[in-house]
């Protein structure tokens, strides 16, 4: 198009960016129509005021909604040949989730565009020749592109080496008239979302935008600054919106029930926190207790899905039991935790995996009350190969995503209360003592972050995921369960003696 529009009345025409929600064109706040139409009003010369643009601000304020906003409007009017958009996230699934699904149903619906777009999975392309690409933060083919414009959808999250090599491939194209980086985020973790916190503190640096003067940020401050070509809105507050349906008191109020103090200082009031907090608070743990529940017994027909968590030396070992509850939850049916002794009172305490978590869980798989047992393999493969010889249903669960997604899993159920729980003393200690770190997948229980044990808790997170990703048949399912070859050497031991079970069940050594 010969004459280009403005940001604004094009993004509320009949002709412009409409939402999925309403299937009709966009309606902004004051604020998001000045900053919009400061940040994407070329001068004389054509060219744009800024090369980045950062656009921070509490969750739940639109900021996803803008970005795709501009991502398309750069496509149709500032990049209008053949030019090349790139919207980047810190995951595959992430990058086509968020401001490229916008993007791409903001097209569909689009009666101008209709018929002249070809929307892909990963790809639009205009009939200008311009094409959008979703793209991931470990995407390695990204050097020699000549963009015209990139978008960071939650920069906060872009913490490895392949997303600064991202990152630093994707700079401006000085090339080209206008090559510019639009961030929408909010806060990160100190001393780890390293890129964002130097694009804060540029920002800070800089000096009050004079005709955005009047947004605030929430504390009584200008939330518009500039330093050189770089632009930083910063804002603490959720301000109200077309797109909010609730008032932002009620919204937060709800979120400091479900979040963890940390959180909700990093997602809502959009300040820098630390990534570890306590995993959830005592009351929410309380809730949680059923005075109903009782622990299992031999003979109570309850089976058991089990987490282990071992150490040989300082860590205690904790064997934990859940069952599928009667509402569907998961119920905390067996805790056993063995702590370190010194041999014969002397020497470094130390736990025999053997004769502790080894041989419980044979004793539990021989009453036929083990499902499976979920473990790391990092102190338990040995023993877990004996016990999968013996016929126990033996699961690794390495210290990976998987892990986290346990940890995250654990958390939303203490939260929602879909876990139960029979007040067992070291369990209750454990929970107490975890302490979590936020990743980009979710809370991880960290031991290295305490020097209080929370083994029976990390035990607990294995044992419930085993329960809520295990079918009807599979908690139900009853097993062979062969006897033979669950020692058959015992590692470390002087020698290597070999053990044998004896006519009355018991192990006995040989020779």
């Amino acid at each position: 198009m010969a004459a280009i529009p403005d940001i604004v009345a094009w993004a509320e025409s009949p002709a412009g960016f409409c939402l999925k929600e309403t299937r009709k064109p966009i309606r902004l706040a004051s604020h998001q129509r000045d900053i919009l139409r400061h940040c994407f009003t070329a001068g004389p010369d054509g060219r744009l005021p800024y090369e980045t643009v950062v656009y921070s601000c509490p969750k739940k304020s639109g900021k996803t909604t803008l970005a795709a906003l501009a991502t398309l409007y750069f496509a149709l009017f500032i990049e209008p040949e053949g030019g090349e958009i790139y919207v980047c996230a810190n995951d595959l699934e992430q990058s086509q989730a968020r401001v490229y699904s916008d993007v791409a149903t903001a097209v569909r619906l689009n009666p101008v565009l209709a018929g002249r777009t070809t929307v892909q999975t990963r790809v639009t392309v205009l009939d200008n020749g311009t094409t959008i690409n979703a793209l991931p933060s470990d995407y390695a083919g990204a050097a020699g592109s000549r963009h015209g414009l990139t978008v960071w959808d939650e920069l906060w999250a872009y913490t490895t080496e392949s997303a600064r090599r991202l990152w630093d491939e994707l700079t401006p194209v000085p090339t080209r008239l206008n090559s510019i980086r639009f961030i929408a985020t909010y806060a990160g973790f100190q001393g780890e979302s390293e890129l964002l916190e130097e694009l804060q503190k540029r920002g800070r640096a800089g000096q009050v935008v004079e005709e955005l003067a009047h947004i605030d940020n929430g504390r009584g401050e200008p939330a518009c600054r500039a330093a050189g070509r770089t632009f930083v809105y910063w804002d603490h507050e959720l301000k109200p919106h077309p797109g909010l349906t609730i008032t932002p008191e009620a919204y937060h109020e709800q979120q400091r029930q479900d979040l963890r103090p940390t959180a909700f200082t990093r997602i809502h009031l959009n300040d820098f926190s630390t990534n570890e907090s306590q995993f959830v608070e005592p009351e929410q743990w309380a809730a949680c207790y059923d005075p109903a529940l009782t622990a299992w017994t031999a003979g109570d027909g309850r089976r058991l899905t089990l987490g282990a968590d071992a150490s040989t030396a300082r860590d205690f070992t904790a064997l934990v039991g859940c069952c599928r509850g009667s509402r569907g939850g998961v119920d905390v049916a067996y805790v056993k935790v063995w702590k370190p002794q010194k041999s014969n009172g002397r020497g470094r305490p130390t736990i025999d995996l053997d004769k502790t978590i080894g041989a419980e869980i044979l004793s539990l798989h021989r009453a036929g009350a083990v499902v499976a047992c979920y473990y790391d393999p990092y102190q338990l493969h040995s023993i877990a190969t004996r016990l999968r010889a013996a016929g126990v249903k033996m699961i690794e669960l390495p210290q990976t995503n998987a892990r986290i997604e346990c940890d995250q899993a654990l958390y939303d159920a203490i939260i929602g209360r879909t876990l139960s729980h029979f007040n067992h003393p070291d369990l209750n200690q454990a929970i107490a003592n975890a302490v979590a770190v936020e990743t980009p997948r979710g809370f991880r229980l960290a031991k290295e972050k305490t020097t209080r044990k929370i083994d029976a808790a990390v035990a607990l997170s294995m044992g419930a995921q085993g329960v809520r990703t295990s079918g009807p048949a599979a908690a139900g399912e009853t097993a062979d369960i062969p006897q033979e070859n669950y020692m058959t050497q015992r590692p470390g031991h002087a020698g290597g003696r070999l053990y044998g079970r004896a006519g009355n069940g018991l192990w006995r050594r040989r020779g």
